[in-house]
């Protein structure tokens, strides 16, 4: 090991107490340094020393007229405690950790929980499962008591429940513009400062979906080109040559709606190796099981799925005859929650389909009372990529039966002429009372 690296492990060993275990990252842990390369060190402990004990002994070791950097906490923000100084004229960027913040978040990823922080260092926020990413590479220096190499060995498969979990989510969340018609008009007047950050959003959120496809663990926002060079599913939208027009910020509409056309098929294809993904891990061969789902009661900061589902032209296309899509911006979203989930009169009633082996939102399942039919109309929506699998029957079978609860006598609904969803009302006992040009309405009593 290097004497300057040596040095090092035995000043931040004196930061911490208790068990510690130390690593290396970036450029030393590669094998990729040179003269020129700064030092990352991850320092995970039982505790930390207190603030000011810490600071004396990074002061005392760094460069004269330098003054480190040092958060007072380990757990000062979710990617740990910053210790930052020059030493022998090289960054040092020392990162502390708690030992049980990182069983907590290990724990949590490996079951396929994570969270999204914003964040201003990194272009589309902090993913708390980068504490698994970062094992994948860190370089230990120091781990007497196994501590690094327990976390490790916890790591070295890529785990099912979390890549389940980032190609679903991230695959939501790069839809939510295709087919958005605000987008459409900010590219019809070159309103370049909407357009750009949707389309970098929209590939930051693709490019996660490629590395869970790929099983292989996102190590950072550099250098993604060339991982994504490398992987073999990874669609063409991502490749260095359609890089350049949508990395670029045209004001020529006639370019910007080529941009904005480029992530659709990108989109379409990410939506089959997912399907085909989650259909290999969810189903043994020959298996008829049917997947499970639950009715869940989302918090208002959850509608962004809502508004994913309905601005998704393969999941509206049913309702081509009313429109297509629909727009559900997030100014709308506090009086529609009041509306159809605080409605004392139980006049209405929504709920998202939930598949706790996903952790992931499929669909939506609801009712209102419409009193131009003089009754309650139904509606059950399962996400495309979700569709075939049996959600929509047991999303129909759950909302019947939270009706008849709540004391609705009777559910209705009225099914475009060419939604072939009305079989799946008919083989779930409800009955055509009526029809005409557009549309058949069936109903069920309860």
């Amino acid at each position: 090991m290097d004497t300057k690296i040596a040095e090092l492990v035995e000043y931040l060993k004196g930061t911490v107490e208790g068990k510690c275990a130390i690593a290396l990252a970036g450029a030393h842990a590669k094998g990729a340094a040179d003269a020129s390369s700064d030092i990352d060190i991850y320092v995970f402990a039982e505790r930390e020393k207190p603030f000011e004990e810490r600071k004396a002994i990074l002061s005392a070791i760094a460069d004269p007229g330098t003054t480190p950097w040092v958060d007072e906490r380990f757990d000062a923000a979710p990617w740990g405690g910053g210790m930052d100084f020059r030493y022998q004229g090289t960054p040092v960027e020392a990162v502390g950790r708690t030992i049980a913040r990182m069983d907590e978040v290990i724990d949590a990823c490996l079951a396929g929980k994570y969270e999204i922080i914003p964040a201003t260092w990194t272009s589309n926020g902090y993913y708390t499962f980068i504490y698994l990413c970062e094992l994948s590479f860190l370089k230990p220096v120091w781990d007497p008591d196994g501590i690094l190499a327990a976390w490790q060995a916890k790591a070295a498969v890529y785990p099912e429940p979390l890549r389940r979990a980032i190609m679903t989510d991230f695959l939501g969340r790069s839809g939510t513009w295709m087919g958005n018609f605000h987008y459409e008009s900010a590219v019809r007047r070159g309103d370049i400062l909407f357009t750009a950050p949707i389309v970098l959003h929209t590939l930051m959120d693709m490019v996660q979906v490629v590395f869970a496809l790929n099983h292989t663990y996102f190590t950072g926002d550099k250098k993604l080109e060339a991982a994504l060079a490398k992987m073999p599913l990874c669609p063409n939208a991502l490749r260095p040559d359609s890089l350049d027009l949508l990395l670029t910020v045209p004001r020529d509409p006639a370019v910007l709606e080529e941009q904005r056309q480029l992530p659709k098929p990108a989109h379409r294809q990410l939506r089959e190796w997912v399907n085909e993904a989650l259909e290999s891990c969810r189903y043994k061969k020959g298996s008829a099981s049917m997947p499970a789902v639950t009715l869940y009661r989302p918090a208002l900061e959850e509608l962004s799925f809502r508004q994913s589902l309905l601005g998704d032209p393969d999941t509206m296309a049913y309702n081509r005859a009313w429109g297509g899509i629909i727009n559900f911006p997030r100014q709308r979203w506090a009086d529609w929650y009041q509306r159809w989930l605080e409605d004392p009169a139980g006049a209405r009633f929504y709920r998202y389909l939930y598949d706790p082996q996903l952790n992931a939102f499929i669909g939506e399942a609801a009712y209102h009372l419409d009193e131009e039919l003089g009754g309650y109309i139904c509606d059950v929506i399962v996400s495309a990529r979700y569709r075939g699998r049996g959600y929509g029957t047991q999303g129909l079978s759950l909302l019947c039966q939270a009706a008849k609860t709540n004391g609705v006598p009777r559910l209705m609904d009225n099914i475009a002429l060419d939604n072939p969803s009305v079989s799946l009302f008919l083989k779930a006992g409800f009955r055509e009372i009526g029809r005409n040009e557009t549309y058949i309405l069936v109903a069920k009593d309860l």
